[in-house]
């Protein structure tokens, strides 16, 4: 049995396995990690640090921007496709957790604030451009699902002006952050 063990050592395995963690691919972990070296390595050498970055987000999501034909926002940004993206985020590897999403939606709302406020609309775009760098640092360090940076990235991509903004991306980030606590309750 001796021999046994020390081979198990020799691997990296010590002890008798049972609180041992395990990658999502059923290889052991060493340390803090939350994912064994190959699945890290793979992780980061995919796009955008991993994942498929056009199949994470709804068919079609954003195509039609935020706004109907009569300069209101798109009911199912607020119910269907909010949802679903709530759901992607929970689903999703590594899973978003609730201070991910609440550190961004957080810096939104503060650039709403300050929109509403100085009405300097040049300068709040600049804060709002600012979680394009803060959420590709989040997935390159592997604390974000590629779902959550699709969802950021496509979002700024199409804000234009404070109508686009504060009446689209917010009131759609707002439904989103509502349908995420729902699915990830407390406990």
């Amino acid at each position: 049995m001796g021999d046994f063990k020390q081979g198990l050592e020799k691997i990296g395995m010590k002890g008798s396995g049972v609180n041992m963690k395990t990658c999502k691919c059923g290889k052991p972990i060493k340390g803090d990690y939350s994912m064994c070296y190959e699945c890290n390595q793979k992780s980061h050498s995919a796009p955008h640090g991993g994942g498929a970055s056009s199949s994470v987000m709804p068919k079609d999501y954003l195509k039609d921007g935020y706004f109907d034909k009569d300069g209101c926002i798109h009911e199912t940004l607020l119910t269907t496709t909010s949802d679903e993206i709530a759901k992607s985020f929970s689903n999703s590897y590594p899973k978003l957790e609730k201070h991910q999403l609440r550190r961004f939606f957080n810096h939104a709302r503060a650039a709403e604030n300050k929109l509403n406020m100085t009405h300097d609309w040049p300068d709040v775009n600049v804060d709002i451009k600012k979680l394009l760098p803060f959420v590709a640092e989040a997935k390159g360090k592997g604390k974000i699902p590629e779902a959550f940076y699709e969802f950021i990235r496509k979002n700024i991509e199409i804000v234009r002006n404070e109508k686009s903004f504060s009446k689209g991306f917010i009131e759609h980030f707002q439904a989103v952050v509502a349908y995420y606590t729902y699915h990830n309750p407390k406990g």
